[in-house]
């Protein structure tokens, strides 16, 4: 995306002015293989999911993507995968695919990467949340994290060949969270692979749960004040940290991390960019339907059965963008950071002496 065309993308959202979504979210499957202890996905029924022509339909009416992360359930449970990731760099042409996975169908993956006939516009986000018998414990399944690191192996060597980009998230939900971060990392090391951590919430969002809209999206954190402090000095400590390999992602990681130090440590709402969801951030369900967001499961039309222009600009999304313009604002990383980049909010809140603020913030 040019600087030009990245202004005006922020002036769009500034004014609140509906345009083509930049970046794209396409749950893709709620079915996995696992059952991870702080997923809701299972009490999901199942959903009918696109076909590739259904895919190839939506996709090819989307303009200037210049991002796509298809996330699930998980993804590879689905066969065809590698297609439906060809079908969308053909059609929409977006600069990056970003890939959600638990890792367990390692050949699937590999496979993936030798199909896609642009392997080098994909990032793998792997999850890993403990070590051995802990991670298993987590996601629900045993064998679970020698498969994933057998996995990463494998990718790291092919990222060497395909120049794709790959790295781990980690889920914290209590204090050992914080020293699993740093023996993970001591393991992914060699691999040349960064690990970056996400701060649980409590599973009351609207999008993977049975209901349609919470109230207040700033009472997803639940912890305690003796979690809030040690949370504290780990989050100051990654804050600091600058020997990251892959700088975008860091940028956007660091950002996600510094309103987690300022809400949950500070108790203050800071940053809080306008939200982007329905404007330049676009969520597609597994059967077309389109969400508002995390926090708000109202469907607002059927990009198979309507097409894009009708659902995207008609008037039944009118109301829904309204409540998008109303809401206080949440911090959810899968929402967050499209926020921060297309409103700008980002650089602002990265920058030198704002930083240095924020390590003078109050303790």
């Amino acid at each position: 995306m040019g600087l030009l065309t990245y202004n005006k993308t922020i002036a769009h959202n500034r004014f609140r002015r509906p345009h083509y979504p930049r970046f794209v979210t396409y749950i893709i499957t709620y079915r996995c293989n696992m059952h991870c202890v702080m997923c809701t996905i299972p009490s999901l029924k199942s959903s009918e999911e696109l076909d590739l022509h259904q895919i190839q339909a939506i996709f090819s009416q989307l303009k200037g993507l210049d991002a796509v992360r298809i996330t699930g359930g998980e993804p590879f449970i689905r066969r065809d995968l590698p297609d439906v990731v060809n079908v969308i760099l053909r059609s929409a042409h977006p600069k990056r695919v970003i890939i959600s996975t638990n890792a367990l169908l390692g050949d699937r993956i590999t496979d993936t990467v030798k199909h896609v006939h642009s392997p080098h516009r994909m990032h793998f986000e792997i999850s890993l949340d403990g070590i051995g018998d802990e991670h298993d414990l987590v996601r629900g399944g045993k064998g679970a994290f020698q498969e994933a690191m057998n996995t990463l192996h494998r990718v790291s060597e092919l990222r060497m060949q395909e120049g794709f980009n790959v790295n781990v998230s980690q889920v914290i939900m209590d204090e050992k969270g914080f020293i699993t971060y740093f023996e993970l990392q001591a393991l992914l090391d060699p691999l040349g692979i960064d690990i970056y951590p996400v701060i649980a919430y409590d599973a009351n969002t609207a999008l993977y749960s049975k209901k349609n809209r919470i109230t207040d999206p700033a009472d997803a954190y639940l912890y305690n004040a003796h979690f809030k402090g040690k949370l504290r000095d780990f989050l100051l400590t990654l804050i600091r940290k600058d020997s990251y390999r892959e700088r975008g992602t860091w940028m956007a990681k660091r950002y996600y991390l510094m309103g987690i130090y300022h809400r949950l440590i500070n108790g203050v709402d800071m940053p809080n960019p306008r939200c982007i969801a329905l404007y330049s951030h676009l969520r597609i369900n597994p059967d077309g339907t389109v969400p508002v967001c995390m926090h708000n499961s109202h469907i607002v039309g059927n990009l198979s059965a309507n097409g894009f222009e009708e659902v995207w600009f008609g008037k039944k999304i009118k109301p829904q963008r309204e409540w998008v313009n109303m809401c206080p604002g949440c911090w959810v990383g899968c929402e967050i950071i499209p926020n921060g980049i297309y409103t700008g909010d980002i650089w602002r809140s990265l920058r030198l002496r704002d930083i240095g603020k924020f390590f003078r913030s109050p303790k």
